[in-house]
């Protein structure tokens, strides 16, 4: 049964809000709510007119690796990047590397898929230099992350993120502590900068409209922009879609030589 004519139906709703509730418990659960996103990043792609039967593609910061799995099996060819191995498991193949350095050949995948890593990055314009440069002329990105001002946006930190970074820090701290908060079985642990919140990642300020900027200043255009998985697009609402929205996806075409109008 679809909803409102839209391309996800209740199934795919409810799939994903009960491996989104069970996802942190572990590993495991974590793939699999990573398998989910990545049927539903699949019929995202075919609702926009994208067939990938035939693509080279690339899942940048893959993690468990349960979206390069799901989509490995819909086209050519894939290939996962991280900056580690998670998943030893994974039956595509994986590559260790910087995803605004890869080791690829210029020109070398279809689509670049990209979810849920710009928001960590302090130069995320390299990020869309790095991907502009390893698709092919008229390649698809497919780019999404949770804008900062939303209620999840700040991650571990959320919500008390919206408090500003020191107080909400503080906040969180005593939050996880209060309620023993578990990430796969151990307590989730607070860093005191959010340059170094996760390790080898920070978190920073990504917004909409920053990303709109980005985009408008690269060499691609702006296909689709839409608030992930809803029928309803809170994310064309000027500054109050940046709180509304709980996470926005882009798909975008890399254009070469060409002058295009953006939208």
């Amino acid at each position: 049964m679809k909803l409102f004519n839209f391309y996800l139906e209740f199934q795919d709703y409810k799939k994903f809000i009960l491996a989104a509730i069970k996802r942190t418990r572990s590993v495991d659960n974590y793939f699999n709510f990573q398998s989910i996103q990545g049927e539903l990043i699949f019929k995202y792609l075919l609702a926009n007119g994208i067939k990938i039967t035939d693509f080279s593609v690339i899942d940048l910061a893959n993690g468990f690796g349960g979206e390069t799995q799901v989509l490995g099996k819909k086209c050519r060819f894939i290939v996962g990047l991280d900056l580690n191995f998670l998943n030893k498991n994974m039956a595509f193949p994986h590559t260790i590397g910087n995803a605004m350095s890869t080791p690829f050949k210029d020109r070398s995948f279809d689509l670049v898929i990209c979810a849920s890593l710009i928001e960590h990055l302090l130069r995320p314009e390299l990020l869309l230099e790095e991907i502009d440069r390893i698709l092919k002329p008229n390649g698809i990105a497919y780019i999404s992350f949770p804008p900062f001002y939303s209620l999840n946006g700040g991650h571990d930190y959320a919500p008390f993120h919206l408090f500003g970074e020191k107080l909400g820090i503080k906040i969180s701290r005593c939050f996880i502590k209060l309620f023993n908060k578990k990430r796969f079985g151990t307590q989730v642990k607070i860093i005191d900068d959010y340059q170094f919140a996760f390790g080898n990642w920070g978190l920073y300020i990504m917004t909409i409209k920053k990303m709109r900027q980005l985009i408008s200043n690269s060499k691609f255009i702006l296909l689709d922009q839409s608030t992930k998985w809803l029928p309803i697009n809170f994310s064309k609402i000027p500054l109050i879609g940046e709180f509304l929205t709980w996470h926005v996806q882009f798909i975008i075409r890399k254009i070469d030589n060409e002058k295009s109008i953006k939208i």
